[in-house]
């Protein structure tokens, strides 16, 4: 395998959201094969028209039908969950459910990257079925 293959191999599936675990880990992987300067800049802070957004970082994720089957997870790929997510344990209703899945019927066969650094809300991403 080249490497490049095996850096995208290697951070293809990291979920590397812009203040989280994961992109930590992906620039120290990166400063081990390249020379970067990594800057850390606190949470809050004001970059000209930018707040730099709080860390977000998440383990497991899931969306299961009544009987249990999971239909959207974060294993299967790291943009099933909105970024910056709140954690929700819950049994909803569909209609509830359908608020909060996101996909972009432009390309209803990808899965979009959606995010909500300031908004305080509950989500999931899913490409198009139908």
């Amino acid at each position: 395998m080249s490497t490049k293959m095996k850096i995208i191999k290697d951070l293809w599936f990291k979920r590397r959201d812009i203040i989280s675990d994961g992109y930590d880990e992906s620039l120290e992987y990166l400063a081990k094969i390249i020379p970067l300067v990594i800057h850390n800049i606190p949470s809050g802070t004001e970059c000209w028209t930018w707040i730099v957004p709080d860390k977000w970082t998440i383990k497991d994720a899931y969306v299961e039908d009544l009987d249990g089957s999971r239909i959207i997870d974060l294993k299967d790929h790291p943009l099933h969950v909105l970024s910056y997510s709140l954690p929700i344990d819950d049994v909803v209703s569909k209609e509830e459910l359908v608020k909060h899945i996101h996909t972009n019927s432009k390309r209803p066969e990808s899965i979009p990257f959606e995010f909500k650094y300031y908004e305080r809300d509950w989500g999931s991403v899913y490409k198009r079925t139908n």
